[in-house]
C-alpha cells in the first residue's frame, strides 16, 4: 500500500519536481550555449554602444530584473531559436544593462527594443539600431550570417 499511497507524497513530489527542474536547466544551458555560438557573430559596436547576444538564462533574468521589464519570459523562445535577444550596452559601462533588443533573424527586423521600465528608444539608440541592421544586411549579403 505504500507504493500506491506514499506516506510522504509531498516530499516525493517535491524531490521529483526538483530533479525535473535540474534536468530542464541542464538542457536549457546547452541550448543557450548553442544559441550563443550561432549569434555571437552578430555582436557589433559603433558610436560608444555595442550589442551582444544573451549568453545564459541567468543573464536574461538579470537583464529583466535590472531594467524592470519582461525579457526573462523570452528564455525558452531565445534558447530554442524562435527569437533572438540581444543586450545593448554603453561602451564605458559594459556591465550595466541599457536596452534589450529582440531580433527577427529571418527578416532582420527588430521586433522590439526597450530600456528601463519598457521605455522607448532614445535618438541615440534608434540611430545605433539602424546602423546595426545595416551591418546585419551586409553580413547576410557576404553570407556570414
Amino acid at each position: 500500500e505504500d507504493e500506491i499511497y506514499p506516506q510522504r507524497l509531498k516530499t516525493a513530489h517535491d524531490t521529483v519536481a526538483e530533479r525535473i527542474n535540474e534536468l530542464k536547466s541542464k538542457l536549457r544551458k546547452k541550448e543557450f550555449e548553442k544559441r550563443y555560438k550561432t549569434l555571437e557573430k552578430y555582436s557589433w559596436e559603433s558610436e560608444g554602444l555595442f550589442i551582444i547576444p544573451a549568453k545564459s538564462e541567468a543573464e536574461l533574468r538579470q537583464e529583466g530584473k535590472s531594467l524592470h521589464h519582461c525579457v526573462a519570459s523570452y528564455t525558452e523562445k531565445h534558447a530554442t531559436g524562435k527569437t533572438a535577444i540581444f543586450f545593448i550596452r554603453k561602451k564605458e559601462e559594459p556591465k550595466t544593462p541599457f536596452y534589450t533588443l529582440e531580433l527577427d533573424e529571418k527578416n532582420l527586423t527588430v521586433r522590439q527594443n526597450r530600456g528601463k521600465h519598457n521605455c522607448d528608444r532614445t535618438p541615440e539608440v534608434i540611430a545605433f539600431e539602424a546602423e546595426f541592421l545595416k551591418h546585419l544586411f551586409k553580413l547576410r549579403s557576404e553570407k556570414i550570417i
